[in-house]
């Protein structure tokens, strides 16, 4: 019992133990359950907090963002201004003062070029970030926050709802020191507070300042320069010499004056005086024209004498003219060519009596040569082209030909008349590839009859060769037909002219067979001439008085024996006798004589080729040109982009040094008539005294006193007009100096070998661009 009563009593023991352990357990878990529950709650309490914060930041970095945002579009915009500014600023430098940035070739020389836009960006971008950010105020800070309000404290801040809380822009501080902007801003959520401080760096890196190199920009035409610095005279005028003795050595150039009529070509109709080209002398009937050929006839007067010599080539498109002389004194208004010659017409006034012509050199003329006067005389001692100005030949129709694009016109007869007293001697070959006209006697249509004699001492009666009755015998004249190198018998017709308010008849070719023949061109009416000549006039006492046959002269290497050296279209009246076709060493070959128009025309243009656009065209070659089809000005660059500082200004000499600062001459351009005179050693131009050589250019007329004296080329879009005695000497090697010397007078006749487009100066860009973050902390929090 008592052991069952003991183990009882165990046993309920155990059993209550067992209660209180459940009891105990359950208490236990009952608070474990409630600080778990409780530590749940610190948890979730922290986490919203946490996340109220980071909202706080979020918010306080977000208008940090937007700030910077706004920075970044200005700082751009003023990146933008200063790259403009600096662009602008080398293309201004280049064009004022170029040689700072080029070389004398003109190429540009980039670290120079680097340096003075990485200065002049920064200067301009410097001064821009000043003006922009140096005064800021709550409204400025309102416009970089992006908002339109501010708080009761005058903050600029943006209210991003209740679900994003607020953001603020509390301070901006610009430092022009180090051209930074530090700001503070602000985010709010649920009251909870993140400050941020942030330092923006407005500079780009200065290791890597934006801009975009300048190379070599070449041009795409390679840049030679022209003709007109190869000469000592240039006239797009023309070139008088109305007093004194001028010597000019060196080529000279003038396109001339040529008459036009109302449909723009050449007025073939127009008194001779109103042609301009190299002239000596002046007279009444060319000063009468003064407006026209564009000169001041109170400079020059109306009447004098001037003569001029040329140790060179002479070109023009005008004529070669002496126009006033009387036997006052022993020489008169003369004028001697010792290079080639190259003009329309070869002239001698009526009123340049006792004058003289001498050409030394090779000589080219699409007209004539035509001496007026009395008592004068024409030297040609080189090989003379009368040639025509187009690969034809010249018809006497006056009609167009239908296998050439230029119709014949007597005006370019290509013709040798002396119709004064007067004398021309011919010492070499002679090449004539027209005809004399009897120009006061006109057909129905008013073309002149043309006599197939290609050079001859006009008379008054020469005419009886081709009537139909001679009018000293009364008889009829026969005709004298040429054709395949023989004569031939034939019945003559025809045609009525008005000469001189006379109506008579004129040949106009044969009769046969009931069919009319024309002459068939200048050779065949040229060698009827001399048929009458020799079977019929030089043995008559009377009818050989008809025509002077010995003012024209032919001698040295212009004959041999009985034959003339060259060539001939028509007859030549010269040596007492009269020349045909057949009294030519080699014959009479009109193929030939073709080519030799054809190179005599490419040697023409080439002479006169700076005052010509474009090429020569062979296949319808002229030279009948009644205006430059390119003029001086364009030879020209912009001269704007030359007028800087101690650079080329107009009408003031601009002296040219070397690279020692050794003198080299002087550039002068003039855009007015221009005034050139001498003072002592040195000259004087438009008032200006300076030195006495170098290149002289002026847009207008240019008045040469007496006593000039220049070493180098003289240009004018005018005339060259000279009033006395100078001297004018061409300096190839001192042009060369010149030029190779000095950028600025390659710009100003466009000859710089580089040239850097408006364009690409201004096109340069920014390589690194806006702002940069160099300093980023969190301030103190606060509510």
């Amino acid at each position: 019992m008592a052991y069952r009563l003991l183990r009882s009593m165990k046993k309920n023991k155990n059993r209550g133990s067992a209660l209180v352990l459940v009891l105990l357990m359950f208490i236990i878990m009952s608070l474990l359950g409630v600080s778990l529950v409780m530590a749940t709650m610190n948890g979730f309490k922290m986490s919203i907090f946490h996340s109220d914060v980071n909202r706080a930041f979020y918010t306080s970095e977000s208008a940090v963002e937007q700030v910077a945002s706004v920075l970044n579009s200005k700082v751009a915009l003023l990146q933008e201004q200063a790259r403009a500014e600096a662009s602008s600023y080398i293309q201004d430098l280049l064009q004022t003062d170029p040689e700072k940035l080029r070389t004398i070739d003109g190429n540009i020389k980039r670290p120079d070029t680097e340096n003075e836009f990485r200065t002049k960006y920064l200067s301009e971008f410097y001064y821009n970030l000043d003006s922009e950010f140096g005064s800021i105020d709550t409204e400025y800070m309102k416009t970089l926050l992006n908002t339109a309000t501010t708080d009761p404290q005058g903050k600029a801040y943006k209210d991003l709802g209740p679900e994003h809380g607020s953001m603020y822009l509390e301070s901006v501080f610009y430092d022009n020191s180090s051209h930074t902007i530090k700001v503070i801003t602000k985010g709010v959520f649920n009251d909870y507070v993140k400050r941020l401080q942030v330092v923006f760096n407005l500079l780009p890196d200065p290791s890597s300042i934006p801009y975009q190199g300048v190379g070599k920009v070449s041009i795409n035409k390679e840049r030679i320069r022209p003709g007109i610095f190869n000469k000592a005279l240039v006239a797009e005028k023309n070139i008088f010499t109305v007093s004194g003795n001028v010597n000019v050595t060196g080529n000279v150039l003038s396109f001339g004056s040529i008459p036009v009529d109302a449909g723009g070509e050449e007025d073939v109709a127009a008194d001779g005086n109103r042609y301009g080209g190299i002239i000596a002398g002046m007279s009444t009937d060319v000063a009468q024209y003064d407006n026209e050929l564009g000169f001041d006839a109170a400079k020059t007067g109306a009447v004098s004498k001037g003569s001029i010599t040329i140790n060179g080539s002479a070109a023009t498109l005008g004529y070669i003219q002496s126009i006033y002389g009387d036997d006052t004194t022993a020489q008169s208004s003369d004028i001697t060519i010792n290079g080639e010659t190259f003009a329309r017409s070869v002239r001698l006034d009526e009123k340049s009596n006792y004058s003289r012509i001498n050409l030394n050199g090779n000589v080219y003329i699409t007209d004539n040569l035509q001496i007026d006067s009395n008592e004068s005389e024409v030297n040609i001692s080189g090989e003379y082209y009368g040639f025509v100005d187009a690969a034809y030949m010249v018809d006497g129709s006056g009609d167009v030909s239908e296998s050439f694009a230029y119709g014949s016109k007597y005006k370019r007869s290509s013709s040798i008349t002396v119709n004064g007293d007067s004398i021309l001697n011919i010492k070499n070959k002679l090449f004539l590839g027209g005809s004399t006209f009897f120009k006061n006697a006109l057909d129905t249509n008013g073309n002149p009859f043309m006599t197939g004699i290609s050079a001859l001492k006009s008379g008054r009666r020469i005419g009886n060769a081709f009537m139909e009755n001679d009018e000293e015998t009364g008889q009829a004249n026969p005709l004298y037909w040429f054709e395949n190198g023989i004569y031939s018998t034939g019945t003559p017709y025809f045609s009525s002219y008005n000469m001189g308010g006379t109506s008579v008849k004129l040949m106009a070719g044969r009769s046969l067979n009931g069919e009319q023949i024309p002459f068939s061109s200048i050779t065949s009416r040229g060698m009827h001439f001399k048929g009458i000549w020799d079977n019929l006039w030089k043995n008559d006492e009377v009818r050989s008085s008809y025509i002077d046959t010995q003012n024209i002269n032919i001698t040295d290497n212009g004959i041999n024996g009985s034959s003339l050296i060259g060539y001939s279209n028509g007859a030549i009246v010269a040596n007492g006798q009269v020349y045909g076709i057949n009294d030519y060493i080699g014959g009479h070959d009109p193929t030939e004589f073709h080519v030799i128009q054809e190179q005599c025309i490419t040697k023409f243009h080439n002479a006169v080729k700076d005052f010509i656009a474009g090429d020569l065209s062979l296949d319808a070659p002229k030279l009948d040109y009644v205006s430059p089809t390119r003029n001086l000005e364009s030879y020209k660059g912009d001269t704007g982009k030359y007028t800087g500082l101690h650079k080329i200004m107009a009408n003031e000499p601009y002296i040219i040094k070397d690279s020692n600062g050794i003198d080299k001459g002087m550039f002068y351009y003039g855009d007015r008539d221009t005034d050139l005179s001498t003072s002592g050693s040195n000259c004087i131009i438009g008032g200006k005294e300076t030195v006495p050589k170098g290149i002289i250019y002026v847009d207008g007329n240019i008045y040469i006193e007496d006593g000039f004296a220049f070493q180098g080329s003289i240009i004018a879009s005018g005339n060259i007009i000279f009033l006395g005695n100078s001297n004018i000497s061409y300096n190839a090697s001192l042009i060369n100096e010149l030029f190779n010397n000095d950028l600025n007078l390659n710009g100003f006749f466009n000859l710089l070998e580089y040239e850097v487009p408006d364009e690409t100066i201004l096109s340069q860009r920014v390589e690194k661009r806006n702002i940069s973050i160099i300093d980023w902390q969190e301030k103190n929090e606060g509510r």
